[in-house]
């Protein structure tokens, strides 16, 4: 992971922590049911909402998920609606290398 801290012109650079990566595949960990409720569009977004009932240590959690035609969870949202994580402006597409080596002249 490559943290870039502008106002320093500088870049730090740490090893991924799995714990803290964001949600970014279907199928939950600890998942135990997944049930289609039909298409909608988020963020003009065509996804697929499901309810889904998975485990996180004792807990058995209850949540919405919304994926993309590519796979993509663009929201989540828990059934008592107590929290909610949404992606917006999200594109689909190959990205430049450049992206993941530090900005020039940074140190």
């Amino acid at each position: 992971t490559i943290v870039i801290m502008p106002s320093e012109n500088m870049y730090m650079e740490q090893p991924i922590n799995p714990k803290m990566l964001p949600k970014t595949t279907g199928r939950m960990d600890g998942e135990v049911e997944r049930v289609s409720l039909g298409k909608e569009v988020i963020g003009g977004n065509q996804a697929e909402k499901f309810r889904v009932t998975y485990t996180e240590g004792p807990d058995r959690i209850e949540a919405y998920q919304w994926l993309t035609d590519f796979g993509f969870p663009i929201k989540m949202e828990a059934v008592d609606s107590s929290w909610s994580v949404e992606y917006r402006n999200l594109s689909a597409a190959p990205q430049p290398a450049g992206l993941f080596e530090p900005p020039e002249g940074f140190r």
